[in-house]
């Protein structure tokens, strides 16, 4: 009876011992397979900070968003393209890149049209392409002001429609109430103004109260400008004008020829007068034939034109 129980003793303790051995046995696996798992994760954290951030955005933007199409509403799709990057939390630097090949048309020409460091920048790409597409603040004022209700469309979505549109041209979520208000004011001002004078101003689109009042100042003053009664040019008294190229020469009382010999006006004709003396007669005209020959004495004429002279005046050109 001893044997046996001495037999059972030792048979439970060989039992504990073998679970003992086990359990640090399954101990010891779960450690490296605890020690695994956190290499596996610091591994897959490594591999991620090392994969390029493009390229896993690239995919996720094809897997979201559609090509552009020629009836899509560009405003709409910008706005649904934003709402899109936010949710999956893109980064904000990478947005001008991500959308830029699924754009078509004039928004694709925007984007190649800028330079590469301004086509990194969403904000400026967006303000390319809304303009291209003729999408500005101005447009939007219009667009608000413009709204009118119809009849067989349900009053709901009317109501809604115009609520966008005023979200559009105020931007609620980028302005402060009182950008809200300057908005507000510089448009009432503009719709006030004289139909040319309001089309003048719209094409400098001001954006603040001091851009819209100079822009008026100086409409107003060049329009002063052109009213106002230009005087004449003054006429200087005894000017020579212009000689005429292959015209005889006047003097007082005779014409002279191109060949240099005088030519006497017909006893009893008018006496033709040289361009000179219209101009002196503009003023205070002088004695007729104050002009005497130095050659014959005689008044009305000069010595190189004298034609008493009976042989040309010697002037030493072409001699030998």
């Amino acid at each position: 009876m001893e044997d046996l129980l001495k037999a059972l003793v030792s048979a439970t303790a060989t039992q504990q011992e073998s679970n003992r051995l086990i359990q640090a046995q399954i101990g010891a696996v779960m450690e490296a397979q605890k020690a695994d798992h956190e290499l596996l994760k610091a591994t897959i954290r490594s591999l991620a900070t090392q994969a390029p951030p493009s390229q896993e955005t690239r995919i996720r933007a094809s897997c979201y968003l559609q090509k552009m199409l020629p009836e899509d509403d560009v405003e709409a799709y910008l706005r649904a393209f934003e709402r899109t990057a936010t949710q999956e939390a893109w980064p904000a630097d990478k947005w001008a890149g991500i959308i830029a090949p699924f754009l078509i048309g004039e928004a694709q020409k925007a984007y190649y049209d800028l330079e590469e460091v301004q086509a990194t920048d969403y904000k400026l790409l967006k303000a390319e392409i809304l303009a291209r597409f003729g999408v500005t603040k101005a447009v939007r004022a219009r667009r608000f002001s413009n709204w009118t209700y119809e009849e067989k469309r349900p009053p709901q979505t009317q109501m809604f429609d115009l609520m966008h549109l005023a979200r559009k041209w105020l931007q609620p979520e980028h302005q402060s109430p009182t950008q809200i208000v300057e908005t507000l004011v510089l448009d009432k001002f503009l719709r006030g103004l004289p139909r040319s004078l309001r089309e003048w101003v719209g094409q400098g689109n001001p954006g603040t109260y001091d851009d819209m009042v100079a822009q008026v100042e100086r409409y107003l003053a060049a329009k002063n400008f052109e009213d106002s009664p230009r005087r004449s040019p003054k006429v200087v008294v005894g000017s020579i004008p212009t000689h005429r190229k292959e015209q005889p020469q006047k003097v007082f009382g005779s014409t002279t020829s191109s060949n240099g010999s005088a030519i006497l006006p017909a006893p009893g004709g008018p006496v033709r007068h040289s361009d000179h003396s219209d101009t002196f007669r503009r003023g205070n005209e002088p004695q007729r034939n104050s002009i005497q020959c130095f050659e014959c004495g005689e008044l009305g004429h000069i010595r190189a034109r004298c034609p008493n002279t009976s042989e040309p005046m010697q002037c030493g050109l072409g001699e030998d």
